[in-house]
């Protein structure tokens, strides 16, 4: 019963539609806030994250030894475009979830428009199997010390969402930012983080949100163009999710 509790609060999404999922290290310690986030494996999540490079992903939700979800993202240039391209896959026995994605984004002063696309797969126990298609829509305007961002993720399906996130540059080296979450089919929610740059080589992000109420906290280790973070993330009735991300820019 707990195996099954955990599958459905881990996909947040009907039978039949597609699935919105923060697998990454540096999404969980920032509860989904990418506004915040420097790291290639949110282009999951947004197609503005504005870094190029290769990153390798790993999250266990709720501490479930037998549950993973690996996920494969790259970013880089091509001409006036930024592309980002991905994979994740879970395969937990009786649910196989397969997402593949490929966004595009482009700036042009202030402004910056991005759009990802998602092709996704799941298959059950009963040998059922599903394909769906779904998008991501990004708007983000500001400058390095003041930004606001608008992302619709999978509009028009039964999992859509609707961030409205205001971030500044405390300090040199302390970003803060606040998001709005708009669920048509859920319970709304506000999520805040913290992104602190500690000397050259070290990362601490955290975060917080509600409905439910959760903790996220994560340290990344910098060294030349490669970076490896760890992140956990609280949730009120179950264990702790665990992430780890390698990631090499470029």
């Amino acid at each position: 019963m707990r195996k099954f509790i955990c599958l459905c609060l881990l996909l947040q999404a009907a039978i039949l539609s597609a699935l919105i999922t923060e697998d990454s290290a540096s999404a969980n310690a920032l509860s989904g806030v990418t506004l915040l986030s420097s790291s290639v494996a949110d282009h999951q999540l947004s197609p503005l994250i504005g870094v190029s490079g290769f990153s390798l992903s790993y999250s266990r939700p709720f501490n479930m030894g037998n549950l993973g979800v690996y996920s494969l993202n790259s970013a880089f240039p091509a001409g006036f475009l930024d592309l980002n391209l991905g994979a994740s896959y879970l395969d937990e026995g009786d649910y196989l979830w397969q997402d593949l994605r490929l966004g595009a984004a482009v700036g042009y002063g202030l402004l910056d428009l991005g759009v990802n696309g998602h092709l996704l797969y799941e298959r059950f126990s009963t040998r059922q199997s599903y394909h769906s298609l779904a998008a991501d829509l990004a708007l983000r305007l500001g400058d390095d010390d003041y930004a606001a961002e608008f992302r619709w993720l999978h509009p028009g399906l039964q999992d859509a969402q609707l961030h409205i996130t205001l971030a500044s540059q405390v300090t040199g080296d302390i970003g803060a930012a606040t998001s709005y979450v708009y669920l048509p089919q859920g319970k709304d929610m506000l999520r805040t983080a913290t992104r602190c740059e500690i000397g050259e080589n070290f990362l601490l992000l955290t975060s917080w949100q509600s409905a439910p109420s959760r903790f996220g906290a994560g340290i990344g280790v910098i060294w030349g163009r490669g970076e490896l973070t760890y992140a956990v993330r609280s949730h009120p009735q179950l264990s702790l999710t665990h992430c780890l991300d390698i990631a090499f820019g470029w």
